[in-house]
């Protein structure tokens, strides 16, 4: 039985009797509800079968050459032999099944011989993904960050209303704090469109509402409405306000005056400490290396195509856990693994926190030819805002593309209801659907209206993971490593105090004097300024992810708010405890810079695509 890539709806509880079956192909449909076991369908996905319609071609033609000798117009055809097959999960997304791992219930018939599925049971019975998130992801997540919480404010002897409600003193935070709190108020505003666009979803009808079972968070987005010309207007409508804030909020970003002084006042800095303390020097100097750029030549164009392998290696885990879905599991742990959101979520932030910046770090280095970590030192502030600027840029790319691009190009080649690359992996089911001419693979086996929903039927918990662990467990991380005790500080001499005023704020600055004047611990304010430039790009990337997938995903939208408060929170109270010095300054305000023209072309790029 063969109803493939058609319109079906409802559950799969007719085939219960169907215990006959060989061969059953259901995918790319609208099926939903709890799939049927077809325990009693024991010759299902066993042995091999004739090709039917050639067989009826070559009994007629021998029927025929039995009356008329000598007459067999049938006589070479080849019947062909195919492996028998059940392929009913791909492109089914709503159809689950209702045995899993912590109730040890087995997995019915039809889910042990599933090409794709191949008895992979879920963690939970039912909507696994869902449980996961909402049962022990979340409970888990939150209860870690009210530990850390509550740890780190009793060492310091507050209150929580101390911690979650004071204001951020910018003159002290963090680059990644002050884009947070710049970003603040969009967010909000970006969350309330959210909550239109989650109404309007809860409010349409969806394909699977008349089944009665359905994801909850899934039915909250754009992947399970029939969409009709009133709502399309409506979502157009409320797109285009989250588009409205979207600008401003770059824009904001783009008129922080404090990024600009502070650029001009390190360079200033550079100047002095350079070429003396000379005024007409120290400001031709100044202007000179303000307005330096490095040429296009043959180690820039090497440097664009090394991104290459650095985003495919940011993509590895979105492409594993597409691959897992639409491919055949064989009981490989690896396939296990990389089927599950939450361990996909965790990859990603393993990467963009462990990986993903020193490789940049590696490419900014090679651009502006800096073979060995000594010949930094021979650099100027400028030079060093350059290579800084290209690192957090390289790194936001990849981010990006890791957790923005690569779903979509991912689902788009390798989906059931998309390309259908898929099949590649599984020779015998292509041969079988070629077979039947069924086996389209490319852009004529896309099929508008179930690509899109298969993308966020996917990558929904994939999101929301990561948004809850950016919003609590990064936060929590940092909270429990502040607790560690600080080192001891070295013998101090000439120590000279040092008041730089920037934006109507005042930095107190205490540094040692030494024969290197104000870059004495030049080795520490790179390392920093690294650290702060891998937190921005990360920040930069939830804002992303937030604006390219919240108009489809709205409760990716809803949690903009909260994962910035959290960290500011988190954020805010670590800083009040450290001491400011002209390095940290420099690190946080002059090496990194906020990459504004990425964020805007990367923003702008996904929402085109995605809208």
């Amino acid at each position: 039985l063969s109803v493939s890539r058609n319109y079906l709806t409802g559950r799969t509880d007719p085939l219960t009797g169907a215990d006959r079956l060989r061969t059953l192909i259901l995918s790319s449909n609208h099926l939903s509800c709890e799939s049927a076991r077809l325990d009693d369908a024991l010759l299902l996905g066993e042995g091999r079968f004739r090709n039917p319609p050639p067989e009826a071609l070559k009994s007629q033609g021998e029927r025929l050459a039995r009356k008329t000798p000598y007459i067999n117009p049938f006589e070479y055809i080849d019947v062909g032999t195919f492996a028998s097959t059940a392929l009913v999960f791909a492109g089914n997304p709503e159809l689950t099944v209702g045995s899993s791992l912590l109730t040890d219930t087995s997995a019915g018939r039809l889910t042990e011989k599933d090409t794709i599925r191949d008895g992979r049971r879920g963690i939970l019975p039912g909507f696994s993904p869902m449980k996961l998130l909402l049962w022990i992801t979340t409970p888990g997540l939150c209860a870690l960050y009210v530990v850390a919480v509550v740890v780190a404010t009793r060492k310091r002897c507050e209150t929580l209303m101390e911690f979650f409600g004071r204001k951020l003193e910018r003159s002290i935070a963090s680059t990644r704090a002050r884009v947070l709190d710049t970003c603040w108020t969009k967010l909000c505003l970006l969350a309330g469109c959210g909550v239109v666009l989650v109404l309007l979803n809860e409010l349409t009808h969806g394909i699977y509402d008349e089944d009665g079972c359905n994801d909850t968070l899934v039915r909250s987005t754009s992947g399970f409405i029939q969409a009709s010309n009133v709502y399309q207007w409506l979502w157009v409508m409320a797109a285009c306000g989250c588009l409205f804030v979207t600008s401003t909020l770059i824009h904001d970003l783009a008129s922080n005056p404090l990024a600009r002084r502070t650029r001009s006042l390190g360079l200033c800095f550079s100047a002095a400490v350079e070429v003396g303390l000379d005024r007409e020097l120290a400001l031709a100097h100044w202007h000179r290396v303000s307005r330096g750029r490095i040429g296009w030549d043959c180690r820039v164009l090497v440097f664009a195509l090394l991104h290459l392998p650095l985003m495919g290696i940011a993509s590895t885990p979105t492409f594993g856990y597409v691959l897992a879905q639409n491919s055949e599991a064989g009981n490989a742990w690896y396939v296990e693994l990389f089927s599950n959101a939450g361990v996909v979520a965790l990859l990603n932030m393993g990467l963009s926190s462990y990986l993903l910046p020193p490789l940049c770090h590696s490419l900014a280095r090679f651009k502006y030819g800096i073979r060995q970590e000594l010949h930094l030192a021979g650099l100027t502030l400028n030079q060093y805002t350059k290579m800084y600027t290209t690192r957090v840029t390289s790194t936001l790319l990849s981010e990006t593309v890791m957790t923005t691009w690569a779903p979509l190009i991912s689902v788009f080649v390798l989906d059931e209801s998309c390309m259908r690359y898929y099949l590649s992996f599984n020779s015998d089911l292509q041969e079988l659907m070629e077979a039947w001419q069924i086996g389209q693979q490319g852009l004529g086996a896309y099929r508008p209206g179930f690509c899109s929903r298969s993308l966020l039927n996917q990558f929904t918990y994939v999101w929301l993971t990561t948004i809850l662990l950016a919003s609590w467990l990064q936060p929590s991380l940092w909270l429990l490593r502040s607790l560690r005790p600080a080192p001891a500080p070295e013998p101090e001499s000439g120590e000279i105090e040092i008041e730089i005023e920037m934006n109507s704020e005042v930095h107190e600055i205490h540094e040692v004097e030494s024969g290197e004047a104000l870059f004495s611990d030049l080795e520490k304010t790179l390392v920093l300024a690294g650290k702060k430039q891998r937190n921005v790009a990360q920040t930069l990337n939830l804002v992303v992810l937030l604006v390219v997938f919240g108009t489809l995903c709205p409760p990716v939208l809803l949690l903009g708010p909260m994962v910035a408060w959290c960290q500011m929170c988190a954020l805010d109270h670590i800083e009040r405890g450290r001491s400011m010095t002209w390095g940290r300054v420099l690190a946080s305000d002059v090496l990194v810079q906020v990459p504004l023209v990425p964020v805007e072309l990367l923003t702008r790029a996904g929402a085109v695509v995605v809208g």
